[in-house]
């Protein structure tokens, strides 16, 4: 819950800075603090995931999840065939599709001891999490840079 209290967060602050400054060019100080922000942001998300254990959890059985992931997949599909997905969209139904297949290999029988098992790393866990991040912070900059290289052509 704390988790997703950052996300609701940061995405309405990121969203009421689109609306007030959606036909400015930020200064390189205002992107990099932008992008400085974010990765600050994800970063206390996922460690508040990875090592905060609390109560405070929503669990759903296995049934009730599997369904809520067979219903997403079904949008997933039947969504481009009723609403053209325009440039600001696309990665964000890529990416829901991506969690959503993960989703259900963690259910199918095949895949289930694969995505189940625990993988320790001993007193090198701390630099697993460091390159999930920045892997995430990659993926993230080359998502930027290719659009800004389609803007300028």
């Amino acid at each position: 819950m704390l988790a997703s209290g950052i996300v609701i967060v940061s995405v309405w602050g990121g969203l009421w800075y689109v609306g007030n400054h959606a036909f400015a060019k930020p200064s390189r100080f205002q992107l990099t603090a932008i992008i400085i922000l974010g990765v600050i942001l994800f970063g206390i998300m996922v460690s508040v995931l990875l090592f905060l254990k609390t109560r405070w959890q929503i669990r759903l059985s296995a049934h009730t999840s599997f369904t809520v992931i067979i219903l997403g997949l079904i949008i997933a599909v039947i969504l481009p065939f009723i609403h053209h997905l325009n440039e600001l969209e696309r990665p964000i139904y890529y990416f829901s599709l991506f969690i959503l297949i993960l989703g259900l290999l963690v259910y199918l029988r095949a895949t289930r001891s694969f995505f189940r098992t625990k993988i320790d790393f001993g007193q090198w866990q701390w630099l697993f999490y460091v390159v999930v991040i920045l892997l995430g912070v990659g993926i993230g900059v080359l998502i930027w840079w290719l659009g800004e290289r389609r803007h300028r052509h």
